[in-house]
């Protein structure tokens, strides 16, 4: 994936904490959001999302297995590219789901 890239990031195995992962991101955790920079060995994997405080930045990435598969220090992830539109109208799902478990 390229920087600028509208993706959903989804942690597709836990490969080192057995499910215990102490960040509290598990095994199908999804993040929607924009690719902050392109994905490099050894650096780590950043989608930002919608909000400051709305983003995942994976360990280290050690293998690139396909164009949506990749594994880092702790996990192994799928992205997948979305069009900007598309990203917008989850966005305002999400967030209205997030609303209505509030009430």
């Amino acid at each position: 994936m390229k920087k600028g890239e509208y993706v959903r990031l989804t942690k597709i195995s836990d490969d080192r904490f057995k499910g215990n992962h102490p960040n509290g991101i598990f095994e199908g955790y999804t993040q929607y959001g924009v690719v902050v920079d392109d994905i490099k060995i050894g650096e780590r994997f950043n989608v930002m999302g919608n909000h400051l405080t709305d983003y995942l930045s994976t360990s280290s990435v050690i293998e690139i297995i396909d164009d949506t598969t990749f594994k880092t220090k702790n996990s192994t992830y799928r992205v997948e590219k979305f069009e900007e539109s598309e990203y917008f109208l989850i966005c305002e799902k999400e967030k209205s789901r997030i609303n209505n478990t509030l009430l």
